[in-house]
């Protein structure tokens, strides 16, 4: 089918059996959602007592907790209904977690 509508077998095409098409570049995200908002914090306090020095802190990441997806299926398979998997998910923004730090200099 894709070569009757190029006329052509794209590059690395097969003359027969299935051929992978790119059709989505994720360098420039046509598809993709327009914007994606990731909120981190980071809470620190330096405690200084009798020449020593201690660092605590706490790390909060993805705040609001989002799961937008980061990469998607770029190719289009053409025996599937709809293109298969075209255009899905394949990893999404990583889950909410926090990290607590201790740093203690002498």
């Amino acid at each position: 089918m894709v070569q009757s509508i190029l006329g052509r077998l794209p590059p690395g095409g097969l003359a027969n059996g299935t051929t992978p098409v790119l059709i989505l570049d994720n360098g420039t995200k046509a598809f993709a959602n327009s914007r994606r908002t990731q909120v981190d914090m980071r809470f620190a306090k330096i405690l200084r007592f009798s020449g020593r020095r201690a660092d605590v802190g706490v790390d909060l990441q993805n705040l609001l907790n989002t799961n937008y997806g980061v990469t998607y299926e770029s190719q289009y398979d053409y025996s599937a209904a709809n293109g298969g998997t075209w255009n899905n998910p394949i990893t999404i923004l990583g889950p909410r977690f926090v990290r607590l730090n201790l740093t203690f200099n002498f």
